[in-house]
Parts: C-alpha cells; structure tokens; sequence
C-alpha cells in the first residue's frame, strides 16, 4: 500500500492479518495524523491505529500523534501491535512488524501527554476472557526518530519473541523503551537517547518485573548507545515489586554505551544505572562524561542481588552504591579495578 504526497487522517482502525508495506513518499511529504477519537482518552483506551496479527513493514513517511483529549486524561496508544480481541481462542498470536526509516511526534510539549508511541504484546497482562494468551513474533524499530512521547516503546511479547531497536533517535521523549510482563530477547543499540531541549528522559531504558508469578526470562542488551541525561533521567532501570521476593533471573547486558550526564542532572540519590531485583547482569566498557556528581550505579531494593559484572567502565568519578533499603541484600558481584570511580556499600 503507497500513500502519496500529502496528508491523510486515521482514526479508529483495526487491520487483521495484515501481510504487506504501508510505505510512504518520504518523511517530508507524507504525514499519517493519528487522532484518537475521544475526549477522554485514558477512560475510553481509544487507539487510532491497531494491527492484529500479520507480517508487515512501516517506512518512509511522518506519523503524528495528535491529542483531542480534555484534562490530564490524555493517555493512549498511538499504534497498537495486538492479537485476536476478546473472545478469539485461547491460542498464542504471532505478528512481525517493522517500523523503518520513520518519524514518529506528537503535537505536544514533551511532560504535557501521556501517549505511547507503539505498543506490543498483550492486551491484558496475563489473561483474557480466561486464557493465558501471548503474542510471539518479532518488532523491528530501524533508523527512525521519535519526538514528545511520555513512552516511545512499550513491549510485552512472549515466547521469546525477538526485539530489536536499532540505530534511531529518541529525543525530548520522557520513558524511551519500557517492558514488563514479557518474555524476550530485546536487542538495543547504536541508538541516540537525548533531551535535545527540556527534555526530561527519566528513564532510557526500563525493564520492570510487573507481577511476581512471571519468571520467564527476559533478556535485554543495551549496547553502542548514546545517552544525554538531564533533570534527573536515568540510562537503564529495573524495577521490581514489593511482593517479589526473589530476583529474576535474566541476561542484561549494558555495554559499550556512552553517557553524558548534563549539570542539571539532578541529585546524587538517582542514578545513571539503576538495577533492583534482577540477578545475573554485566556492566563493562561504558563511558560517563559530565560535571553532574550522580551515582554510577545503584543497587536498590529489599531482595538479594546477585550474579553481575562490572568491569572495564570509566565512570567519571561517579560511585558504584550499594544502597539496600533493608536487610543484607546484595550477594556475590564482581567489580573491577580502575573504572574511576568508588564503590560504596550502605546498609548492612
């Protein structure tokens, strides 16, 4: 499917077994308007545009995402990468999508909406109209930008589903990658992660563990990117739960990354690595850069952590803290010589 020069309008649209290309003119010339079709959104959970299923590719052209909600109910999904709906079967759904050479904005100041640019998985975290229905498959997101998004990229795919983002430039964005709930092999790299303004970019890159009872493994990499931190902003975040008393078990791998911590990048207490509950990691090669006095990395949280590798890095004289909240929660780790830093344990 070509769409010409020009501007064309979308709103409420479901596509099933989609297998094909949505291809544009060039991101100068066509621009897909995503219009929700509500005004409140987070209520009605309205989403322009939903594909289900299928094998399909995105490319050369503008989308934006545009806001017709009242009040602060303005959270919704610009795009949606789903399975069958409600009521469909109970077996697993599979898509294939790539997003390639396009650019994604809204038409508002980043901090100011609360839309997700693309999200894919599962509607429901587990199950649906009694099933445990997962979407496996594969999301491809290749030299692309993505502009005033509250979350860029939020994927909960199962299966070890494979996704990959690569080489696009996430900026004035305030959580660029989020996923919980997932069970994938996510590949990151040789991406740009900026404020580029007032850009807040809390958190880069979050992996959370969503609900105690998914252990599945979750496997990230997060390599050759650049991160610009201001106001705060974290590169790379796991997040766990209270009730999760023991650490997931994944293979993160945080490599070969350039940080750059601007001056007003916040107080020391939020850090540029901040890992709780998730065992078995490795930290190396990385360079921070910056006036900003931050923590390096954080270890957090009320579980034992254990199992990572932190090695070869030049953290600019930011600490490596181990800052349990309770108890002694920090294991066996590895931390090697001359990363110019300090490595600080509290808590015991």
């Amino acid at each position: 499917m070509r769409l010409a020069r020009g501007e064309f309008a979308v709103s409420g649209v479901e596509i099933y077994d989609f297998y094909g290309t949505l291809q544009g003119a060039g991101r100068s010339s066509t621009v897909l308007n995503l219009y929700p079709n509500g005004v409140s959104c987070g209520t009605e959970r309205q989403t322009p545009l939903t594909f289900r299923r299928g094998d399909f590719k995105i490319k050369y052209l503008t989308i934006r995402a545009l806001s017709t909600c009242q009040g602060t109910d303005n959270s919704y999904t610009a795009i949606a990468l789903y399975g069958r709906p409600k009521g469909a079967g109970c077996d697993p759904d599979v898509l294939f999508a790539r997003f390639e050479r396009i650019t994604m904005e809204t038409d508002e100041q980043e901090g100011e909406n609360r839309i997700t640019a693309v999200r894919a998985g599962a509607e429901a975290a587990f199950t649906l109209d009694g099933c445990s229905r997962f979407l496996l498959g594969k999301l491809d997101v290749w030299r692309s930008t993505f502009r005033g998004f509250n979350r860029v990229i939020a994927a909960r795919m199962q299966g070890h589903a494979t996704v990959d983002i690569s080489n696009n430039r996430f900026e004035n964005c305030t959580n660029a990658f989020n996923t919980d709930l997932a069970s994938q092999d996510t590949s990151i790299v040789g991406n740009y992660f900026g404020p580029d303004a007032e850009s807040r970019s809390r958190r880069s890159v979050a992996i959370a563990h969503g609900r105690a009872r998914n252990f599945d493994p979750n496997d990230i990499r997060v390599e050759r990117n650049t991160f610009i931190l201001n106001q705060g902003g974290s590169a790379f975040t796991t997040v766990g739960r209270a009730e999760d008393i023991t650490p997931r078990q994944s293979a993160i791998t945080i490599a070969n990354n350039l940080i750059e911590i601007e001056q007003s990048a916040g107080p020391t207490s939020v850090a540029v690595i901040n890992i709780d509950a998730y065992n078995g990691g490795v930290i190396k090669n990385n360079l921070m850069t910056g006036t900003a006095a931050r923590n390096g990395v954080l270890f957090s949280g009320a579980r034992m952590i254990d199992g990572w590798l932190i090695d070869g890095n030049d953290f600019g004289g930011n600490p490596i803290r181990f800052d349990p909240y309770i108890g002694v929660t920090i294991g066996d780790n590895f931390i090697g010589e001359d990363q110019n830093t300090t490595v600080i344990y509290e808590g015991f």
